[in-house]
C-alpha cells in the first residue's frame, strides 16, 4: 500500500508518542499499576498444564485446548466468578507454568469491561503497543482498552500483563460510538493449515483459497440474532465485507481516512500485527 502522510501529521504523531511513552516510563517507574487476582481449583489447573503442555509440542494452540473453565475474579472491590480459557494461538503465549488468558465475567466489570484479555506484553508491542493504542485514539481510531497490570494467579505473582477489551457492545458504547456490529472473518482454516504444515513440514497454505473461503463472523450472535434490527444490520454490514474480501472495494462503504491512518500507524510503529486478514476486526457505522 502507498499512502501520504503530510508534514502536520507526522510531526503531531511524533511529538505524541514521544510524550506518551515518557508518560509510560514515569508510570512503570513508580509502579502505578493495579492488581487482578486469579483463583481457580487444581482441576482447572490441571487441564492448563496438559493443554498448555501439548501446545507446546505441536506448536499451536489449537481450538479444543482453549475449552472455557470456572474462576474468580478479584479486582479492588470486585469478587466476580468468571469463565477463563487460554489465549492466543502461536506458543508465544505460554512460558513455564504461565500463560495467557481470555476473561469473561459472570457479573460487573473491570475499567468497564467484560471480556477481556491477559497476555504477555512481548506478545504485542511491548510497552510501546499502548502507546500505540493512545495514538490511535487521539486520531479517533476505534480501538481496544489497553493497559498493564499485575497478574496474580492461585497466590503467585505472574508479573506485569497487558490487559486488553475484548470486541462487544460495551466497546462500542465506551467509545462513544453508534452501536453497530462487529465482524471478523473465520480464521478456522487458517489454523487447520498451519496446523497441517507443522505436521507435513512443509508450508503449502498458499496453494488455498483461505481467506477467499473465510466466511464472515459477527461478535455476540446470540444477541444479534434475537434482535430484528440488529439482524438486519449485520446481514448489510457482512455484505459489505463480503464485497471487500472479492476485491470488490466501494469508497462509500469504507472509511478510506481511517483506514488510511491506521495502516500508517502501524507502519510507523512496525506493528503489523492488525494488518494480516485473520487479525482484523470491522465495526459497522450505521450513520455517516
Amino acid at each position: 500500500m502507498i499512502y501520504y502522510i503530510n508534514k502536520h501529521f507526522q510531526e503531531r504523531i511524533l511529538k505524541l508518542i514521544l510524550s506518551l511513552s515518557l508518560f509510560c516510563f514515569v508510570f512503570f517507574a513508580k509502579g502505578q499499576t493495579d492488581t487482578i487476582y486469579i483463583s481457580y481449583s487444581n482441576e482447572v489447573k490441571e487441564f492448563f498444564s496438559l493443554a498448555t503442555s501439548k501446545a507446546l509440542s505441536q506448536g499451536i494452540l489449537t481450538k479444543e485446548l482453549k475449552r472455557k473453565q470456572p474462576a474468580t475474579i478479584k479486582f479492588n472491590s470486585l469478587i466476580a466468578n468468571a469463565r477463563i480459557r487460554l489465549k492466543g494461538d502461536w506458543t508465544d503465549h505460554i512460558k513455564k507454568d504461565k500463560w495467557s488468558f481470555r476473561v469473561e465475567l459472570e457479573r460487573g466489570n473491570l475499567y468497564y469491561v467484560r471480556k477481556f484479555s491477559l497476555q504477555f506484553p512481548e506478545t504485542r508491542g511491548g510497552e510501546n503497543e499502548s502507546v500505540f493504542h493512545e495514538v490511535l485514539i487521539s486520531e479517533g481510531i476505534l480501538t481496544t482498552d489497553y493497559r498493564f497490570v499485575h497478574l496474580v494467579v492461585n497466590d503467585k505473582y505472574w508479573g506485569v500483563f497487558a490487559f486488553e477489551e475484548h470486541f462487544d457492545e460495551l466497546l462500542i458504547e465506551n467509545n462513544k460510538r453508534i452501536g453497530g456490529p462487529i465482524l471478523k472473518f473465520d480464521e478456522e482454516g487458517f489454523w487447520e493449515c498451519q496446523m497441517m504444515t507443522k505436521i507435513q513440514g512443509e508450508n503449502k497454505c498458499y496453494e488455498y483459497p483461505i481467506f477467499d473461503a473465510a466466511r464472515v463472523k459477527v461478535f455476540n450472535k446470540k444477541k444479534i440474532l434475537k434482535d430484528s434490527v440488529s439482524q438486519i444490520l449485520f446481514l448489510k454490514s457482512r455484505s459489505i465485507l463480503e464485497q471487500w474480501q472479492r476485491g470488490e472495494v466501494n469508497k462509500e462503504n469504507i472509511d478510506l481516512d481511517k483506514f488510511a491512518r491506521y495502516y500508517a500507524l502501524c507502519d510507523v510503529f512496525q506493528f503489523y500485527h492488525g494488518l494480516q486478514w485473520h487479525n482484523q476486526r470491522f465495526y459497522y457505522r450505521t450513520i455517516n
